[in-house]
């Protein structure tokens, strides 16, 4: 060691390759990828809807309510407002038809038995040469009786007439009730198997629409692979960086420095003057 110089040792991990590769290669890189602007995409991801599907959305537009739902609801609209006094009235009359059907012509057959009755009893009468007031009682006696056989008949044919117009405006009544719980069922299953068929139509378009989608991905895939690329190549040149083993490089140099020597005889002289106790 000469007067005024020192040495100095330096240490080096570094590969010198891999300080070329980060000089050169990665932190031009890096900064090319830092300076790259964003670059959107600008194409369609969504495709459109096909035209089985818009054909299915034309027809649930279209969609009407089937015309015999519409006279159902007609039926028991009718049935529910009906005026108390029109079924009163129609029971009435189907009474009255009773009565003439029926009614009338047993009256006229008891009459027409009643008026051979007397017609015999005179015979009978004359032959028997029975007259006076015997006679006349048993006459008035049989009419007696017809009277109250009449109105037996003539009672049970009424209430039999009333029970007829009854029955027949209810059984009236629940036919066009069951008619139109049956148009109502007919329109319902005609509904259901339009929209059953415009559903099953929307879904084969909804296929159809999605094959075209997954088309459309592919150039998206393709512009993701494109961005990423340089990420995955500077990926890939950092790693090959980490690669490189630890490479110890010693360094040694000399400088010049005129109070290097003399400090150092300073040092020993104060160590010397510390042993005989000087300084303590």
């Amino acid at each position: 060691m000469g007067l005024g110089k020192t040495t100095e040792v330096k240490t080096n991990d570094m590969h010198p390759a891999l300080g070329s590769l980060m000089t050169d290669t990665l932190v031009p890189f890096a900064k090319n990828i830092a300076s790259t602007p964003f670059e959107g995409y600008d194409g369609t991801l969504t495709a459109d809807m096909t035209d089985l599907q818009n054909q299915a959305m034309g027809g649930y537009g279209s969609l009407e309510q089937p015309g015999s739902i519409a006279a159902a609801a007609n039926v028991f609209s009718e049935l529910a407002s009906r005026d108390p006094q029109a079924q009163a009235d129609r029971v009435a009359n189907y009474t009255q038809q009773y009565a003439s059907n029926v009614i009338d012509p047993t009256v006229n057959a008891m009459e027409a038995q009643r008026a051979k009755a007397r017609n015999m009893e005179a015979a009978n009468r004359t032959a028997n040469k029975a007259f006076g007031s015997r006679g006349d009682v048993y006459q008035g006696a049989l009419e007696g009786e017809y009277q109250v056989g009449l109105a037996q008949t003539l009672g049970n044919l009424q209430n039999q007439a009333l029970q007829y117009g009854t029955t027949r405006a209810d059984t009236e009544d629940a036919a066009l009730r069951a008619a139109a719980q049956g148009l109502s069922t007919i329109g319902q299953q005609q509904f259901g198997n339009q929209l059953s068929t415009l559903s099953a139509q929307m879904g084969a378009g909804e296929a159809l629409r999605q094959i075209n989608e997954q088309k459309l991905q592919l150039p998206y895939q393709q512009y993701m692979m494109k961005q990423q690329y340089p990420l995955t190549q500077f990926g890939v040149l950092t790693g090959a960086a980490g690669a490189f083993p630890s490479y110890p490089n010693q360094v040694t140099g000399t400088k010049n420095d005129p109070f290097g020597t003399a400090g150092k005889l300073l040092e020993g002289v104060g160590a010397f003057g510390r042993g005989f106790g000087f300084g303590a």
